[in-house]
């Protein structure tokens, strides 16, 4: 069974097309990101500085991008964020024994954590 040229070039064409339209989706998700967490203004929780050079910038944001591809759950990505106890905006709790540390983090409701 033969796929005709025409089928075959036609299935590459929209596999680029898609594929490329997904990672400039990505990009764009992964710019309002940046720009939203960088603001110390709004949110600061990603600190972008004259003190960093162009690499780290780069490293940082190319690390968003693939988790933005890939799909990461947010709470896996900002586990940082969730766990830092200088917080007031949710129940918190932390405490370390035998060398090992625990951490809780409260949600008001299930639709709350899921989101």
């Amino acid at each position: 069974l033969t796929v005709p040229l025409a089928t075959r070039v036609v299935f590459v064409v929209l596999f680029v097309v898609t594929e490329f339209s997904i990672l400039l989706k990505c990009r764009n998700e992964v710019n309002k990101e940046w720009n939203r967490k960088s603001d110390p203004t709004k949110v600061g929780d990603l600190i972008v500085g004259a003190h960093m050079n162009s690499v780290d910038k780069a490293t940082a944001w190319v690390a968003m991008f693939c988790f933005k591809f890939i799909h990461l759950d947010s709470i896996v990505k900002d586990i940082i964020i969730w766990l830092h106890p200088w917080k007031s905006v949710q129940p918190y709790g932390a405490f370390k024994a035998d060398g090992h540390r625990c951490y809780l983090v409260g949600w008001a409701s299930e639709d709350m954590f899921r989101c």
